[in-house]
């Protein structure tokens, strides 16, 4: 090869001319059958072109679309690759609204197994390259959870269950920055600290019912014993009663008796007074 072969090739365009090749509008679209792996997409691609500096116009692809068969729903994509300037810019929002996720082991080993038995899935993606630089960000939320807990020890599953109850939806986050040859990535997710805290309320629940049974233990104690010495008490007021009321009647009859004799001697005061009244009157009348 000659040395020019190794040379470089620059065009140049026209004002208001058209690049050598641009591709303008293309529609994309389809049905889901039955058969095979289809859905029902559309979409529209504009802007293809050789000279994107010259037409002046980013390439722009948006696509929307569903696949009943595998249960993706919800999907779109919006991907824009921006080279008419000197440092092109590519950036890519896509969505998936649902789509099915199957078996997941969080934790399988001999005393415990923990995990998703199914789930249905959302994802959210931006992405944004800018020369050699890359920035992306992926956000997964999981719903709709069916959960697999299988424990030797009854108190570890019975928390564990208590735990995936309070745990209706798992989000998983995950970023990646940095440029293609040095990215710095990160995930996150809500798992850990709702584990965490679902742990320390099963816990807290166990700790309030064995408080109870305890507590429930010492007063059925404290009753039984209060029903004993009510028992002794009541006996023991039964027999200080009947005697009281014993002395009670000996008391009223004696009263009674003592009544009967002053009404006797009143009585016999009154004859003895009116006797004496009539044997005046008859003196006095002689």
């Amino acid at each position: 090869a000659h040395e020019r072969a190794k040379g470089k090739n620059y065009q140049f365009g026209r004002a208001k001319s058209y690049p050598l090749f641009w591709l303008k509008l293309a529609k994309v679209n389809s049905k889901s059958t039955s058969a095979g792996f289809s859905g029902d997409v559309s979409g529209e691609i504009k802007n293809v072109t050789t000279d994107p500096k010259h037409l002046g116009l980013p390439i722009t692809v948006n696509v929307t679309g569903d696949f009943p068969k595998q249960q993706y729903t919800g999907l779109s994509a919006q991907l824009t690759l921006d080279h008419t300037k000197e440092q092109g810019v590519d950036t890519l929002v896509a969505k998936v609204g649902s789509f099915p996720v199957g078996q997941k082991s969080l934790s399988n080993s001999a005393d415990v197994k923990f995990g998703f038995e199914k789930a249905r899935g959302s994802s959210d993606i931006k992405a944004q390259v800018i020369g050699e630089s890359l920035e992306m960000s992926l956000k997964n939320n999981f719903s709709e959870i069916g959960y697999q807990v299988e424990a030797k020890n009854k108190i570890v599953g019975e928390v564990l269950k208590g735990v995936a109850a309070d745990i209706p939806v798992v989000s998983l986050d995950a970023s990646i920055k940095g440029t293609l040859s040095n990215l710095d990535k990160s995930i996150r997710s809500n798992l850990a600290e709702a584990i965490e805290q679902g742990f320390k309320k099963q816990i807290d629940l166990k700790i309030k019912e064995a408080r109870e049974k305890l507590n429930k233990l010492v007063n059925d104690a404290i009753n039984e014993q209060k029903e004993k010495l009510y028992s002794q008490f009541n006996g023991i007021k039964s027999q200080f009663q009947k005697e009281i009321d014993g002395k009670k009647a000996e008391v009223d009859k004696i009263k009674q008796q003592a009544q009967a004799k002053l009404d006797e001697q009143k009585k016999s005061s009154q004859d003895s007074a009116k006797k004496g009244a009539e044997q005046k009157g008859k003196d006095a009348l002689k």
